[in-house]
């Protein structure tokens, strides 16, 4: 068999965010997932179409269901590629590289610029230890159409055999 699929059995795949138009949405939070059975996360991000400005920031929280959320003021910084090609020649002059930038008061800001990536990585103690085991993502009203897509990835699973899904993370 040709087809493996190793990422999906030692790590977990959710979306926060599926490709959504956030203008007005700034109340709504991404979905919440947990690290209670997991070391590390990885949030990926993608921005297409960007009329206006809006601002990230990532939540914590007790439960799934967002109990207790609160801004979240334990990361610094995103790996971002400000310039991505949307798709194969779209754009002759794409970065491909991403570079470490600084956020502001714990929130990133899009910009206008369309076709971003953004990466944010952490731990789990990083959010706080104890309760808080839970994040997602939050963004501004941009106040016009913005298209943002993100997802997290957690790795360093506790519990994992071979040919089955690793342990989810949207249960408490």
């Amino acid at each position: 068999m040709a087809t493996t699929f190793r990422l999906t059995e030692e790590s977990y795949i959710y979306p926060l965010y599926l490709p959504v138009d956030i203008n007005g949405l700034s109340a709504a939070d991404g979905n919440y997932i947990s690290m209670k059975n997991y070391n590390h996360a990885t949030i990926i991000v993608l921005i297409g179409a960007c009329a206006a400005t809006a601002s990230m920031t990532i939540k914590r929280a007790t439960t799934v269901a967002g109990g207790s959320a609160e801004a979240w003021t334990g990361w610094d910084y995103a790996m971002v590629n400000a310039n991505a090609s949307a798709y194969n020649a779209e754009d002759a002059s794409d970065t491909e590289n991403f570079t470490l930038t600084a956020v502001t008061s714990y929130t990133k800001a899009t910009g206008t610029t369309p076709n971003q990536v953004w990466v944010v990585e952490f731990d789990a103690i990083d959010l706080g230890g104890g309760a808080w085991d839970c994040f997602s993502i939050n963004f501004t009203d941009p106040g016009n159409a913005d298209i943002v897509g993100a997802v997290a990835i957690l790795t360093g699973a506790r519990y994992t055999g071979a040919g089955t899904n690793a342990p989810t993370a949207r249960t408490d």
